[in-house]
C-alpha cells in the first residue's frame, strides 16, 4: 500500500487546498445573475446549505407538533443527518404525507431531479426544494414552484462551505434583510459565468465512468437527462452491502473519497468537473481490481 502522505487524493467535492487562500482573497464581488434568472425570488448567500435550510424552516413558523414530509429522488429510507438534525430543531419529520404535514421538503439527490414536484405542489403547504448536487436548476429553464430553493455551493464549486437560499417574493417573511455570506457570494460570482462549462465537463466525466465500468458489470444507478449531471457517480454492483463497505475502506486507503448508498448495493465515487480521463481511469481501475479480487495493491 502506498503511503497516505504520497498519493493522489480524489474528493467528492471539487475543492482543493489551493482554493482556500484564493477564495479568501476575493473581496465583495457582486453580480445580477440571480436577479436576472429568478426575478420572482429573493436570494441570500449563507454559510452552508444547512444554514439555508434552517433559515427557510424558521421563516415558515413551525410548531413542535408539526411534521416535515421529506421526499427524495431515490425514495431510499436514508436521509442525511444534516437535514434531519435541522428539522428536529423545529418539529418532527416523516416520509409520507399526514394530517400533521406543514412543509414538504424535496431532496434532489446526486444531481437527479425528483420528477413529482408538480403533484406535491397541489397539497397546498409550503414546498422547499433542496437541490443538493442538482445545480443545473440554476440555469436550465425549469420554472420553480417552491417557496424556498436551497443550493449547497460546496457540492459544485471549489469552496469549503457555502449555501444559497432562494425565497419566493410572495413569502410572508422576507430574507433580504439578512446579511449575505461574503465568501459564498464572492465565490459564486467568480464562477457564475462558468456554470454551463462546469455542467458539461461533469457530463463528460459521467460518460467516461460509464465507458470504464459498464464493461465490468457495474451499472449506473441513475440515468441522467440532458439537463441533469451527476453530483457523484453512483454504481449498482451485484455484491453484498458488506462487501461494498470493505471496498470503501480499500478505496479510501488509496486516496479516493467514496461511500455506500445507505443499505443498497450501490457505491459512489467523485464525479466533478476537475477530474480528467486519467483520473476516472485511475479510480475505475481500483474498483475493477477489487471486484476481481486484486485487493493487495
Amino acid at each position: 500500500m502506498n503511503s497516505k502522505f504520497q498519493q493522489a487524493i480524489y474528493r467528492i467535492s471539487p475543492f482543493a487546498t489551493a482554493d482556500h487562500s484564493r477564495n479568501h482573497d476575493l473581496k465583495g464581488r457582486k453580480s445580477n445573475y440571480l436577479t436576472n434568472f429568478f426575478p420572482n425570488y429573493d436570494y441570500l448567500f449563507c454559510d452552508s446549505g444547512r444554514s439555508a435550510l434552517h433559515i427557510a424552516l424558521s421563516s415558515i413558523g413551525l410548531c413542535k407538533s408539526d411534521e416535515v414530509w421529506v421526499v427524495t429522488t431515490s425514495q431510499n429510507e436514508y436521509v442525511s443527518s444534516c437535514v434531519t438534525d435541522e428539522i428536529l430543531k423545529f418539529c418532527s419529520y416523516c416520509r409520507e404525507y399526514s394530517e400533521k404535514t406543514r412543509v414538504i421538503l424535496v431532496i434532489h439527490e446526486f444531481g437527479k431531479f425528483y420528477s413529482g414536484v408538480d403533484k406535491l405542489s397541489e397539497y397546498g403547504v409550503p414546498l422547499i426544494e433542496d437541490f443538493a448536487h442538482s445545480f443545473s436548476a440554476l440555469f436550465y429553464d425549469r420554472k420553480l414552484k417552491c417557496e424556498y430553493a436551497i443550493f449547497s455551493l460546496s457540492k459544485f464549486l471549489p469552496i469549503l462551505k457555502g449555501g444559497l437560499l432562494l425565497s419566493a417574493k410572495y413569502s410572508k417573511k422576507k430574507i433580504n434583510d439578512r446579511k449575505d455570506s461574503n465568501l459564498a457570494r464572492s465565490v459564486f460570482s467568480l464562477y457564475e459565468t462558468k456554470l454551463f462549462e462546469i455542467f458539461y465537463k461533469r457530463k463528460q466525466v459521467e460518460y467516461w465512468y460509464r465507458e470504464e465500468l459498464e464493461v465490468d458489470g457495474c451499472e449506473p444507478f441513475f440515468s441522467y437527462t440532458d439537463t441533469e449531471c451527476a453530483g457523484a457517480y453512483l454504481i449498482k454492483i451485484n455484491r453484498p452491502v458488506e462487501f461494498l463497505h470493505e471496498m470503501k475502506l480499500f478505496m479510501q486507503n488509496r486516496g479516493v473519497e467514496c461511500s455506500v448508498f445507505y443499505n443498497l448495493s450501490v457505491f459512489f465515487v467523485p464525479c466533478h468537473h476537475r477530474l480528467n480521463q486519467f483520473d476516472v481511469r485511475a479510480i475505475s481501475r481500483l474498483i475493477k481490481n477489487y471486484l476481481r479480487g486484486k485487493n493487495d495493491i
